[in-house]
């Protein structure tokens, strides 16, 4: 355990800890020094928390695209697939974007089929800092609906404010404004909200498959995905970066 979390906030969200501590061993030996760092850095440069960065990059792709020290990585491995159409509004609410220059930016079609012309390639020493400038803009989405519903991401519990924000990485906007109506029980469009329903939970508790003692993702649950690397952001956020997101904030969702 790392030095100052004396015992860990670990809530149960349905996810066995194989799966919990599956990414543990990347923060091993000299590549795993150099991951921490940048990682640290990164998360620091866009102020989001280290371990959702990590668990966010984990699941998009492996160690190695985020270690090396020469050669270039593609947007696609990473998950930043549409940041050449959002690079100003990016750029404009994630300050740190404006460090990064693709070195080009090429076509490709992602696993829905769907054909994105110019997708960024970037320096490798790069990958980290491009993961959380997209990270980041994504929680600036969930914090900007919850605002339009009345509500504030800074009140969510952890597991739900991490789980939202991968969700909206991984879903896109669109997605993560339904079901976040879903979980506050309303229902309207942008400008006007009604809560006039019984809400419904966003974390789904129940896994998938397991194969070697690990939780099998699949993109046809993404919630269940979602909130699975929640609980791995908050793991790796106590045990490798000595931080308890837990004890951010209140418990109270709506603002006063």
């Amino acid at each position: 355990m790392t030095k100052g979390i004396e015992s860990e906030y670990a809530p149960d969200l349905g996810t066995n800890p194989a799966t919990v501590q599956m990414y543990d061993t990347y923060f091993d030996g000299a590549s795993g020094a150099i991951l921490k760092a940048r990682i640290a850095q990164a998360a620091k440069d866009v102020d989001i928390n280290p371990g959702l960065l990590a668990a966010s990059m984990f699941a998009e792709f492996t160690r190695g695209s985020y270690t090396r020290q020469t050669g270039e990585v593609e947007g696609w491995l990473i998950g930043t697939d549409d940041y050449k159409e959002r690079k100003a509004d990016i750029e404009r609410r994630v300050p740190s974007a404006r460090k990064l220059k693709p070195i080009r930016y090429d076509p490709h079609r992602n696993e829905n089929g769907r054909l994105i012309p110019e997708v960024p390639v970037f320096k490798a020493e790069d990958a980290v800092l491009a993961s959380a400038v997209y990270l980041k803009y994504a929680e600036e989405e969930v914090r900007r609906v919850l605002r339009g519903m009345g509500g504030s991401i800074e009140r969510l519990a952890i597991e739900h404010r991490f789980a939202i924000t991968r969700y909206a990485l991984n879903g896109g906007v669109g997605a993560m404004r339904l079901r976040v109506m879903e979980f506050l029980g309303m229902s309207g469009r942008p400008g006007h909200y009604v809560q006039n329903r019984e809400g419904k939970e966003f974390l789904q508790y129940k896994h998938g498959k397991l194969k070697g003692g690990v939780e099998q993702f699949t993109r046809h649950r993404p919630q269940r995905a979602a909130t699975a690397h929640a609980a791995q952001a908050i793991h790796i956020s106590q045990k490798v970066f000595g931080i308890n997101p837990a004890g951010l904030g209140d418990s109270l969702l709506f603002v006063r």
